[in-house]
């Protein structure tokens, strides 16, 4: 089992697939949690031999309570710091006991790999191309150091690899997806009735009293949320772009020092022969290709032309170019001499043979062509220089004058902006559309303490700084403020009760023994019944035909099998089912098992990880400290 997860795990495009699942969790979820310098810090628990401090604890529980204030909005209480804690604490166990497990079983990652992919993503790149200043600056808004996330990232990419070949390494049995296909594509006819609630709402009585009692009794449902609007001072890169130059020198300079970046491509035109063995094919199927391969070689040596065999095994004259091709490819180009052959070499589609045709050589573009390209190139470099520069001292003075933004304004010659009142659903534009910024505007330390935030990184680069201006805490309006709201929803509750009832009353029916027709015209409903419904039919709401597909068969066919369900909208459904017919194998194609055993396939491979997760856990040695009640409020 080892070897084919590992067979199913090689290469770098896994490694970027588990980097797209893995990122977004690692850049704002739990940071650092194995193998951390040894510090002076307590120990919260020991896993396998590795310490989780009360240090590492904390960098988690911040970046968690971000995102769940970011999800949920409002402050947390006692009760759910304590909760997301110790959720924290055991998150940070869990994966070191995965990360140590994955290295037992062999496992590994190297620092180079985790480099080359983080010069890849998109969030550290500036104009297509990786930026250390844009590295290092998102890091910092973050809380985080260039070597913290590298090595989070490996971990996590490491943890990954054992999901991935476990789900990439599982198989099916023939009669499991025989089963499998019978019950999925199964048939049942079956009805229901829709109940609504409104039909009701004309006989509830309303009078003050029972509102008043409604209101004292679900005072929780109509707190208003806490809304806050906030001072900011906002680190603009379209402001500091005004206060760079690039001149004319520095452009002829950038020119002479980089021509060989503005060269046109050298193009080569090609007759090209493949012989189809792809990379990830099998061995035999490489082997048959190099025989193949000998004996055109052989051929050739024997004055067979080139052209002849070229319409024999298919091949191609096109122009090709370099940067479009391989570097193997444009180094056996650059070689060869027009209407020299090349020997085979490996491409991706199999082994290549070439015959150049003609060369044209690449151009040196003129200055004046490429002199706005280079201005813009070098005036941006400036500007993140700049920013960099900057975003350290925004720093430094938001850390050295918590309680104001005047310093910081004055000092890096900065407006101080206000905000509209906002909920933690923020606003359509401005600063508080940013989720990152309103996850950390509603913090208790920026929100009731009134500290400055830290600086916030937006998603075009800018750096914004905000404390609170004006807070009014989440409160229950008066009743006299909200009583045709409170009116509103004690008529709903008490139509929706008698909606509920009557769907009982329907059920019960149904089950013993009564007409669907007769029913809808004693209640005045309509009776929706359908037949031969396959589970993935769209024209029957996706609750009601969960529901039927969920009902157990019958006994007889005289009786239904009945369940009732709330809709999304508030509706009440009684769904009966009066019929199952199970799909005959027989039905099913080559296309269609391949497809079914694929998906079944990666279902086990989860149910595998979710088994090897949990014995993993079992058997680690875990020592877990409590956590002193103090800690990161």
């Amino acid at each position: 089992m080892l070897q084919r997860i590992h067979e199913n795990i090689k290469g770098w495009f896994a490694f970027l697939i588990f980097g797209l699942i893995t990122v977004s969790f690692l850049i704002w979820g739990i940071m650092y949690y194995i193998e951390a310098m040894q510090k002076s810090s307590s120990m919260l628990a020991k896993v396998n031999g590795i310490k989780i401090s009360d240090d590492q604890f904390n960098q988690a529980y911040q970046n968690a309570q971000k995102n769940v204030i970011q999800q949920q909005g409002g402050v947390l209480s006692d009760a759910q710091q304590a909760q997301l804690k110790q959720v924290v604490l055991n998150q940070l166990i869990t994966r070191a006991v995965l990360s140590t497990e994955a290295k037992k079983l062999g496992f590994y990652v190297s620092r180079a790999e985790v480099n080359a992919l983080v010069t890849q993503m998109p969030v550290f790149q500036v104009n297509g191309n990786f930026s250390p200043e844009r590295f290092e600056q998102v890091l910092y808004s973050n809380g985080l150091t260039p070597e913290k996330f590298t090595e989070d990232l490996r971990y996590g990419l490491l943890i990954n690899q054992v999901q991935f070949g476990l789900a990439k390494s599982n198989f099916l049995l023939p009669n499991e997806l025989n089963k499998t296909y019978v019950l999925l594509n199964q048939q049942r006819d079956f009805g229901y009735f829709i109940i609504s609630p409104k039909q009701f709402e004309q006989e509830i009585p309303v009078t003050q009293s029972a509102v008043e009692t409604f209101y004292q009794q679900n005072r929780p449902q109509f707190q208003v949320p806490p809304q806050a609007s906030f001072k900011y001072v906002l680190l603009s890169q379209n402001a500091l772009a005004k206060q760079v130059n690039v001149s004319e020198g520095e452009i002829q300079q950038y020119y002479q020092d980089n021509k060989q970046n503005y060269r046109t491509p050298i193009k080569w035109q090609v007759q090209m022969l493949t012989i189809s063995a792809p990379e990830g094919s099998t061995e035999q199927q490489q082997k048959k290709a190099q025989t193949i391969a000998q004996g055109i070689v052989n051929q050739l040596q024997n004055g067979v032309p080139f052209d002849h065999l070229a319409k024999t095994y298919g091949a191609k004259t096109l122009w090709v170019e370099q940067g479009q091709v391989s570097d193997l490819f444009a180094n056996v180009l650059s070689q060869m001499r027009s209407g020299q052959i090349s020997r085979p070499f490996q491409t991706r589609a199999g082994l290549t043979m070439v015959k150049l045709l003609a060369v044209q050589p690449g151009k040196l573009k003129s200055f004046a062509s490429v002199k706005k390209e280079i201005q813009t190139s070098l005036k941006d470099q400036k500007v993140q220089n700049l920013l960099s520069q900057k975003s350290e001292d925004l720093s430094n003075l938001t850390y050295t004058n918590p309680d104001s933004l005047k310093p910081v304004a004055d000092s890096l010659g900065l407006q101080i902006e206000t905000t509209p009142m906002a909920t933690q659903s923020g606003l359509k534009t401005g600063i508080l559309s940013d989720q990152d910024v309103l996850s950390t505007a509603f913090t208790p330390s920026v929100l009731t303490e009134g500290n400055n935030s830290n600086p916030i990184a937006l998603k075009n680069g800018d750096l914004v700084v905000l404390r609170v201006n004006q807070y009014v805490p989440a409160h229950v309006p008066a009743l006299n403020k909200i009583e045709d709201q409170v009116k509103a929803q004690y008529v709903q509750q008490m139509a929706t009760a008698k909606a509920k009832a009557q769907a009982v009353l329907i059920q019960k029916n149904l089950q013993q023994n009564s007409n669907p027709e007769a029913l809808a015209k004693q209640y005045h409903l309509v009776w929706h019944y359908q037949t031969k419904v396959i589970s993935s039919e769209k024209n029957i709401p996706t609750p009601i035909l969960a529901l039927a597909f969920h009902l157990p068969p019958v006994a007889n066919n005289q009786t239904l099998s009945s369940a009732a369900i709330v809709l999304d909208n508030g509706d009440l459904a009684v769904v009966g089912l009066k019929k199952i017919q199970l799909a005959k194998t027989s039905s099913l194609n080559s296309k269609e098992a391949a497809a079914l055993q694929g998906k079944l396939a990666d279902y086990y491979g989860t149910l595998d990880y979710a088994f090897y997760q949990h014995e993993a856990m079992d058997n680690a040695d875990i020592k877990k400290n409590s956590l002193p009640a103090a800690m990161t409020n």
